[in-house]
């Protein structure tokens, strides 16, 4: 697990916990072990879950949050939207 860069935007599947299995998109890095995530539904982007790095699985995709920041912020649904986008691009 040590040579997984996470990295804001980055998709990843929880592992462990209540949301086990579910889609996140990671909002912020805290540090090394620790991760803020959102699904735009159970966890908004306004009170992300903070999750440790262990218990998450990156999905080797991302999305560009940055783009939705510029234009108008990012929201709950744009979250949701790009999520179950990019899950269909990826076959999942």
């Amino acid at each position: 697990m040590a040579s997984e860069i996470f990295e804001r935007g980055a998709l990843v599947k929880s592992l462990a916990g209540h949301d086990e299995g579910e889609v996140l998109v990671i909002i912020e890095v805290v540090d090394g072990n620790y991760v803020l995530i959102a699904n735009g539904r159970t966890r908004k982007v306004n009170n992300p879950k903070r999750k440790k790095t262990k218990h998450i699985k990156l999905l080797n995709t991302k999305i560009d949050l940055e783009h939705f920041e510029k234009n108008g912020g990012l929201t709950d649904g744009d979250i949701q939207k790009a999520i179950k986008e990019t899950i269909k691009k990826i076959g999942g």
